[in-house]
């Protein structure tokens, strides 16, 4: 039997270059501070250390995380078939962030080479999403793997 069911955001070249851009700013953040301090006889150097040991991490699991998303869509886009999700419920929940309260959505995902399965999909919150609505859903069979629209 395969894992659990893991969805993927969908992810095109922009959004990967948006992903990787922002990896690269985020961690080479406190290194330029660094460096500027170093050779400009600027007053950053403690700015510099703490902005590089909190941001460079962030910035390397930025990028980690949009190559793994997008590795994950090419398999999608190569293996995957194309299934239903149905919406068994909806719950509201907090997503975090900037992003604030969404809905928690619990679908049944459905199609030909896999047996169906459950899934929880988190998102904003959308007046089109009701019980039993019917989505377009792409899934690598082998292992569960899906991404809706």
């Amino acid at each position: 039997m395969a894992g659990e069911p893991t969805q993927v955001a969908p992810m095109g070249r922009g959004g990967a270059l948006l992903m990787y851009l922002t990896s690269a700013v985020t961690t080479l953040n406190g290194p330029v501070m660094l460096i500027w301090s170093a050779f400009g006889g600027r007053n950053l150097l403690i700015t510099g250390i703490v902005s590089t040991v909190v941001t460079a991490p962030i910035g390397l699991a930025l990028g980690f995380e949009a190559r793994s998303d997008r590795a994950a869509n090419r398999r999608l886009d190569a293996v995957g078939v194309a299934a239903i999700a149905e919406i068994l419920d909806l719950r509201p929940c907090v997503l975090g962030g900037e992003e604030g309260n969404g809905v928690e959505v619990r679908l049944r995902v459905d199609g030909p080479g896999f047996a169906p399965f459950e899934a929880t999909w988190r998102r904003t919150a959308d007046a089109d999403l009701r019980v039993g609505l019917h989505l377009r859903a792409t899934v690598d069979p082998s292992d569960r793997l899906f991404r809706l629209p």
